[in-house]
């Protein structure tokens, strides 16, 4: 029963392509390309990580023969990478950003690209509850082997009302930790006493990009 759960939490999951939508003809360029049952070869060596992805009929390479470094196949309900990284059914891109989500300790999607892109693809489609969960990763290297059955994905625009409710979402969270927290209540009550409005905030990670007492303010990752 639990593996079964975990199949349909992954293909629920697996909605990043269906949230970004099918990009229709005339559209602007696409964000991002998606495959479904892709596999691939996940290599460790010396403390880097190199990925290679393979294409239908494609058989895996023979482990790594080099002292030190091993290797693991890996197989991907659904592979969604950033399209400027995709030429030619292939990939070939050094220093990618991957995030995988696993329910039930099973990998089912992988999103490859950059940091920023990935953690907005994750806020708009946050791990399903009951045992799954995000991974980061980061490869030195990503290649490809044969042609891999991309579609093009456009990135659908959030609408006001979905913005604001994520929005609050978050700032509900931080409410609830900040009442949990003595500190947290009194340096609260301190600005707001000194500012006299309602103060926003965003979760932890992000900054705002308007005003404490603006609750149309988005949030952005904060800078590194």
């Amino acid at each position: 029963m639990r593996g079964r759960f975990a199949l349909s939490a992954i293909l629920t999951a697996a909605a990043v392509a269906g949230l970004l939508g099918p990009g229709p003809a005339g559209a602007e360029p696409p964000l991002w390309v998606a495959a479904n049952g892709v596999t691939a070869t996940h290599t460790e060596c010396g403390g880097e990580s190199f990925l290679l992805l393979r294409g239908p009929g494609v058989k895996a390479p023979p482990p790594p023969s080099r002292p030190g470094c091993t290797s693991s196949e890996e197989a991907y309900y659904e592979l969604d990478v950033a399209a400027a990284f995709v030429s030619k059914g292939g990939v070939a891109e050094t220093n990618v950003d991957a995030s995988t989500l696993s329910c039930d300790n099973r990998a089912g999607v992988m999103i490859l690209g950059r940091s920023r892109d990935i953690e907005l693809a994750i806020r708009r489609l946050p791990a399903p509850p009951r045992g799954c969960s995000y991974a980061k990763r980061r490869y030195q290297r990503v290649t490809s082997e044969g042609s891999i059955p991309f579609k093009n994905v456009v990135a659908r625009q959030m609408s006001v009302s979905e913005s604001l409710a994520m929005h609050q979402k978050e700032r509900d969270q931080i409410i609830r930790e900040c009442n949990a927290n003595a500190a947290c209540r009194a340096e609260v009550a301190r600005r707001r006493a000194s500012s006299g409005n309602r103060i926003y905030t965003c979760p932890p990670g992000y900054v705002s990009n308007g005003a404490i007492d603006n609750p149309y303010a988005t949030c952005r990752p904060s800078p590194p």
